[in-house]
């Protein structure tokens, strides 16, 4: 045995987890994170890594996610951040389909007309931030009852124009439109956004008459990164200067449309990189265009749900393993990021034991791949879990 692989866990997630459920519109936690991790897969960063594989450990109380591999510090930092994202996913997530969105135009538009009047809002023009906010912008004109002329934006200073989008997460797409909007008096209208964000914006930026949104995002960011919450804001309003309104890290937002775009630091190459994709292309318009199968890498990872054992002889509840691309099994016994290598004849031990939870029907069934007698074999898988169940990594009964 040998320790050259690592494993990463990158989620424990309990069996009752809502948010993540809501989110991949499954029913099972277990089956939504394996929706969510095949998605993460197609991402062409993960091509060509034949060394990398992911593995999900179904439990009852609950499921983990790990991947083994040989990571270098850049990889490491790329899965630490699909770790961050998906504890934030966990923690919070909010689907937005097209009847919702309906709903929360109406919303919007019943905020609106108590604040400048049904007549005002028509005299307005309206400008979406693409391409999110052009289809918010399609339902609010209906719910507003807009005339078509004012769909556009007008120069006229003496006309207010009211930017639309489907949310705002740290405000800089809007901050990009404000410069082309010339001298107009402004009303930004994000469906989504946190009250922090656009309390920043109206005192920021002079031109601004108001900011209004249909539903208020909240910052989970103090929970979720805990004691580094500070360290954590402090580096992110660092990187990202006065391009960002707000820093935070709210609920994780999606639309039928689309997946709001995100980021990370990685440390090790010391750039912005862009986060993880999660919604399966059913979920999500933008993606059954950028997942069609001509788009996706041919090779990916591979994802390996590891089998129920049988018992009463069974791999540990805290072990993970998973095959590697020269046929060896790297089994870990998580926190611990070192793996016992096992050639391919253990490795196939290993199998028939958590296949058949005995050793005598395992004996019989590697006897007959190998040619060997059945009664050898069954000395050697004996004295093999010993082995094991010394080092941890197997039980027996209900230890």
């Amino acid at each position: 045995m040998d320790t050259a692989v690592t494993n990463c866990v990158i989620a424990r997630t309990d069996a009752g987890n809502e948010s993540l459920r809501s989110l991949m519109g499954y029913d099972s936690t277990a089956r939504a994170l394996e929706a969510l991790t095949s998605v993460v897969l197609r991402d062409p960063r993960w091509a060509s890594r034949q060394d990398l594989t992911f593995v999900l450990k179904h439990a009852p109380a609950e499921t983990i996610l790990a991947a083994f591999g040989t990571f270098d510090e850049s990889d490491l930092q790329r899965i630490a951040s699909l770790a961050s994202q998906l504890k934030r996913a966990a923690a919070g997530a909010i689907y937005v389909d097209y009847r919702q969105a309906e709903q929360d135009c109406e919303v919007l538009a019943a905020q609106l007309k108590t604040r400048y009047g049904h007549d005002e809002l028509r005299r307005f023009s309206y400008v979406p931030i693409p391409r999110g906010g052009t289809l918010v912008l399609g339902m609010l004109g209906y719910a507003l009852d807009l005339p078509s002329a004012s769909l556009g934006y007008d120069a006229s200073p003496e006309r207010p124009v009211v930017v639309v989008d489907d949310c705002a997460l740290s405000g800089v797409r809007f901050g990009q439109v404000l410069p082309g909007l010339h001298g107009n008096e402004i009303i930004y209208t994000p469906l989504y956004s946190h009250e922090g964000l656009r309390q920043t914006i109206n005192e920021r930026e002079p031109r601004v008459l108001d900011c209004v949104s249909a539903r208020d995002l909240t910052d989970l960011a103090p929970k979720i990164h805990g004691d580094g919450y500070p360290v954590w804001k402090e580096n992110w309003t660092r990187r990202l200067g006065r391009q960002a309104y707000w820093i935070g890290d709210p609920e994780y937002l999606c639309f039928a449309w689309s997946e709001p775009e995100s980021s990370f630091w990685n440390g090790a190459t010391e750039a912005i990189e862009p986060g993880w994709k999660f919604l399966p292309p059913e979920r999500c318009l933008k993606h059954r265009v950028t997942e069609a199968p001509s788009n996706r890498p041919t090779d990916a990872p591979s994802l390996r749900i590891l089998p129920r054992p049988k018992g009463p002889l069974k791999p540990a509840d805290n072990a993970i393993y998973a095959r590697q691309g020269n046929g060896k099994l790297a089994v870990a016994l998580p926190p611990d990021p070192d793996c016992f290598l096992f050639d391919d004849v253990a490795a196939a031990m290993w199998e028939a034991l958590v296949r058949f939870g005995e050793i005598p029907p395992a004996a019989t069934s590697l006897a007959q791949q190998y040619e060997v007698e059945p009664g050898r074999l069954e000395a050697d898988l004996t004295g093999f879990v010993e082995d094991l169940e010394k080092r941890g990594l197997f039980v027996t009964g209900d230890r």
